[in-house]
């Protein structure tokens, strides 16, 4: 699920047999806009995450999966299409993140990090050896936080994509989201919730919600206002 900034669309999508996603408007209670990225056939290249712009001017929303990187209009509903080219293996994207109305940050399942500028490919850069699980900005500390499928996050500037720091975890971190006081709260592949604190000496990390269930934390988002999270 990803809200747009106004708060109004809600976006979602699953496996179904086209791959489809869909937009939701909260103040009519409806469904907006239903659509296919299905093409000919292949019915495997499913989706794997959403965002929207974050511009409160901009009605564009990324999605990103199996051989799929789609910019869309939501509003006007148009979909711009692929932006990968069919190869010999499929490419699998797995993440996404705006970090401004102009730039969306990609990550595959090879650990490359691609740099888009107005829906065009403009960088590409390895980061990692293993798949990018998630890529998370935060606008207050100027910071692109990205992890890993070999446990590791790291923290990179988003003017020069540089990486700053990096830290190992004890699993795969599949969400993460940042307090107003620079905890990085992270939802772990094994269920734990955990906290690391950002910018001391000290490695540790605090587990605020240990494993109830299986299943992994594949989202979650803290609420400064009511200092809650929002997990899924």
């Amino acid at each position: 699920l990803s809200f747009d900034k106004t708060g109004r669309y809600i976006g979602s999508f699953g496996k179904d047999e086209n791959n489809s996603f869909y937009i939701f408007d909260l103040r009519t209670k409806s469904l907006y806009w239903e659509q296919s990225t299905r093409e000919g056939n292949v019915e495997d290249e499913f989706l794997l995450d959403m965002c929207f712009n974050p511009d409160k001017e901009s009605r564009e929303l990324c999605l990103v999966g199996v051989e799929k990187v789609i910019f869309a209009d939501y509003i006007h509903k148009i979909k711009f299409g692929k932006a990968n080219k069919k190869g010999k293996t499929k490419k699998t994207y797995c993440s996404c993140c705006y970090i401004n109305k102009n730039i969306c940050l990609v990550g595959n399942d090879q650990g490359k990090l691609y740099i888009f500028n107005n829906r065009i490919k403009e960088l590409s850069k390895k980061i990692t050896k293993g798949s990018i699980q998630n890529i998370t900005f935060k606008r207050q500390y100027d910071k692109v936080y990205i992890s890993d499928s070999q446990c590791k996050v790291m923290i990179f500037d988003p003017n020069t994509y540089e990486s700053i720091t990096s830290f190992e975890t004890n699993s795969v971190v599949k969400s993460l989201d940042v307090s107003q006081d620079n905890k990085i709260i992270m939802g772990m592949k094994n269920g734990e919730i955990k906290i690391k604190y950002y910018g001391t000496k000290t490695k540790h990390e605090q587990v605020i919600i240990r494993a109830h269930r299986e299943g992994q934390i594949n989202d979650i988002i803290y609420i400064p206002e009511k200092k809650i999270l929002s997990i899924g």
